[in-house]
């Protein structure tokens, strides 16, 4: 298991996007968002501190997330503060990722196993 990881999206809602995107595009970004987290490009991740890591995802999302609706999507992790994001994400991030691209692309069965190398899955409720 990964640590649990929060990548600083920051960057993200700080750089100028184009304008609306459409739907075949946000599918696209989403599925370059996916290929970003597959395990087969993480080949040395155990040797990396977790710096070194955080800054090396967050790169890697940065260079595929194009659009201003996944920007927007995803930086909400900074905006909205933990009590909420534990709230409404269960404090987990691929949880809170999956959901968002979701939402971008109004789409409830989208989901990312990649992501699941990276962020730990929640555990079942009781």
């Amino acid at each position: 298991m990964r640590p649990f990881l929060i990548v600083c999206l920051t960057a993200l809602a700080a750089t100028p996007a184009c304008a609306e995107s459409s739907a075949q595009d946000l599918k696209n970004e989403a599925e370059a968002f996916c290929e970003v987290h597959n395990p087969k490009y993480w080949p040395d991740v155990d040797s990396m501190s977790l710096e070194q890591y955080r800054t090396k995802l967050g790169d890697k999302i940065s260079e595929v997330v194009k659009s201003k609706e996944f920007r927007a999507a995803l930086a909400q992790s900074v905006d909205m503060g933990y009590d909420a994001y534990k709230k409404n994400y269960q404090g987990n991030m691929y949880v809170f990722s999956r959901d968002q691209v979701r939402r971008v692309l109004s789409d409830s069965s989208w989901d990312c196993e990649y992501m699941k190398f990276h962020y730990e899955e929640p555990e079942a409720a009781d």
